[in-house]
């Protein structure tokens, strides 16, 4: 596979299901770089586009509660 940013939901669709077939792979495996690569992209497209605000401290206790 080529690396490139992930600009768009569809790449970053992409990226995961590739992940998903080579997760498993060993360090000694062809795909492993592959995977680690794909996973900081992955990583960084979520942390871009897919923030999530932290729970009111409040409303968190009450949750644990």
């Amino acid at each position: 596979m080529k690396f490139s940013i992930l600009n768009t939901e569809k790449d970053y669709n992409l990226a995961l299901s590739r992940v998903e077939m080579i997760f498993d792979s060993k360090e000694r495996d062809p795909t492993f770089e592959e995977a680690e690569m794909l996973m900081m992209l992955i990583d960084n497209y979520e942390e871009d586009n897919h923030q999530t605000d932290s729970p009111d401290p409040v409303e968190a206790v009450k949750c644990r509660m």
